[in-house]
């Protein structure tokens, strides 16, 4: 027989779940423009019918809630965090390419040509006429201008190198952050979703954690069937069920960074030969007794610089630091004998010498090809801009031994000969020696010995290397292909771009709350709930007929 409350069950049920999708409704418009907010549906489906209720066949039972849904395309999350990665890393390579390019391509009075062309027409002036001192002083000063531009150039660029080191540690650091949002996201999201839940709303929370962090690097996703994450870079899990690893920028254990402290020691009977150029040997005269003595050893390492791919200075403590001028391929090959000066931290043998440290998660785990901000981020420190900086060392290092060359090979005013015009064989230390500003006579322009007052043909021919190196033409190539190098990643940045905006509209396409389906669905189903309820008023007023009307007759 069929239960006499079973209507009003039928009722209530369609109360509670057009109730409960009204809500969902609500919620979906209040969050229409919430970023990162994937609309949310009721899944309804029909109650158990019930059988042998005294009808021809089975009677239903009304409605019931299936699930909470959250609508979210899965494949194009994956799509567009991928293309995201892409964008950010081509997007960070071309910010710095292009600082790059603004200290290397200047091709105007201020640029590195424009002061190469004046050195070498004060070359030629000097030479045609070379019993005018004046003319020598302005060559000297046309020198140490080209030097000091060449030593700002290396000077910035080295800078923007170390900004690209701090932008990588923020990275880093803002990496760890999310890495361990999302681990807490995780936890939750598990408790819930074993309980029976859908935590749509903490779903969505992490999935904007994930867009985010697809902007640092690129990531793999991978979801447990209790819904928690576990996200890779580069093969590498920062964010599984356990909680998170921390991303750190660790030095590398054969990296050498050489440090000597104030007053360690002295060389002075000792070798001191890096990548296989004996130092003190060059100059047997040099005694280093103390602090006050390094700074003949930085300037006798640096004159080598070109050989030894080392670059030698003195930190505000008067310590003695040695860097890499390569990324990562320069070998320290030290040694240290006899009563030599002990430098702390470094140790004889062959030792890769580089300026800066590697990606790894946990302990060990190194990243080698990270992606996104990170992976462009690094290959501008560690690729680009040495690259860049090499070539301008090549070139340089090239016109200092060329006019050094020629004019060792002069004859000053007094007839001597073998003075170098250059001191230093790197941008970062090239100048003018300064005694010829002492005396600019000492300046050699003369191939004769016997005829140095009129004869500049010696200068004539340090002129000519503008012509003999080719300095304007390879200066030019060297801005013309850092050039062509931005071009080519502004194209694919700008391509990337399109493709990314269209992902993300086919995301909100699918995932995004269309107010008007909205309104239309409320309508629709606050309808559905006025008639529930006037069903239910139906039922309500039989049950009452049936309860207080029935056995009433003849009283």
């Amino acid at each position: 027989m069929r239960p006499s409350f079973l209507g009003l069950d039928i009722a209530r049920s369609s109360l509670f779940a057009h109730q409960q999708y009204l809500d969902v409704t609500g919620h979906n418009i209040a969050n229409a423009n919430v970023e990162g907010y994937s609309r949310q549906r009721l899944n309804l489906n029909a109650g158990l019918d019930l059988y042998g209720m005294g009808y021809p066949g089975s009677v239903g039972t009304g409605v019931r809630v299936e699930q909470l849904e959250r609508v979210r395309d899965t494949l194009l999350d994956r799509d567009f965090r991928r293309q995201q990665s892409e964008l950010q890393h081509n997007q960070n390579r071309l910010d710095y390419l292009t600082r790059l390019e603004n200290i290397y391509g200047d091709l105007g009075d201020t640029g590195l040509q424009a002061s190469a062309d004046r050195f070498f027409d004060a070359w030629q002036e000097a030479a045609q006429r070379p019993e005018d001192l004046s003319l020598r002083q302005v060559l000297l000063q046309r020198g140490q201008d080209l030097a000091e531009q060449v030593q700002q150039m290396d000077a910035d660029a080295l800078q923007l190198q170390q900004q690209a080191q701090r932008d990588l540690q923020q990275t880093v650091t803002r990496i760890n952050a999310m890495a361990e949002e999302l681990a807490a996201l995780n936890l939750e999201v598990s408790k819930r979703s074993g309980a029976g839940e859908t935590p749509a709303d903490l779903l969505d929370q992490r999935d904007r954690l994930l867009d985010e962090l697809s902007q640092y690097a690129r990531i793999q996703v991978r979801e447990n069937d209790l819904g928690a994450v576990q996200v890779q870079i580069d093969g590498k899990a920062i964010v599984d069920e356990g909680g998170a690893q921390a991303l750190r920028l660790r030095p590398d254990p054969d990296i050498v960074r050489a440090m000597a402290p104030p007053g360690n020691g002295t060389l002075s009977h000792g070798d001191l030969v890096i990548n296989g150029v004996d130092i003190i040997g060059s100059s047997p005269d040099l005694v280093i007794g103390g602090p006050a003595d390094y700074g003949r050893l930085v300037e006798q390492i640096n004159l080598h610089s070109a050989q030894t791919h080392i670059r030698a200075e003195l930190d505000p403590a008067n310590q003695l630091v040695l860097t890499g001028l390569r990324d990562g391929s320069t070998y320290l090959n030290l040694q240290v004998n006899g009563n030599g000066l002990a430098l702390t931290g470094l140790r004889g043998g062959s030792q890769t010498l580089t300026t800066h440290s590697r990606l790894v998660v946990g302990n060990s785990s190194v990243i080698d090809s990270p992606g996104g901000k990170l992976g462009g981020l690094q290959q501008a420190r560690n690729t680009e801009i040495p690259q860049t900086m090499q070539q301008l060392n090549q070139l340089v290092n090239e016109l200092s031994s060329r006019v050094n060359q020629l004019h060792s090979n002069a004859y000053d005013l007094d007839g001597q000969t073998g003075r170098p015009f250059f001191m230093g064989s790197s941008p970062a230390d090239l100048q003018v020696a300064q005694s010829l500003f002492s005396d600019p006579g000492q300046v050699a322009l003369a191939a004769n010995p016997a005829f140095p007052p009129g004869d500049g043909s010696q200068g004539l021919a340090i002129a000519n290397l503008r012509q003999v190196m080719g300095f304007d033409t390879r200066q030019q190539a060297m801005i013309t292909e850092l050039g062509n190098r931005i071009s080519g990643l502004e194209g694919k940045a700008a391509q990337g771009q399109r493709v990314l905006e269209q992902i993300e509209n086919q995301r909100q396409s699918v995932a995004g709350v269309n107010l008007d389906e909205e309104l239309s669905r409320m309508l629709q189903f606050q309808r559905s709930y006025n008639a529930a309820a006037r069903v239910m008023t139906t039922f309500d007023e039989m049950l009452n007929q049936v309860i207080n009307g029935m056995g009433l007759v003849g009283r």
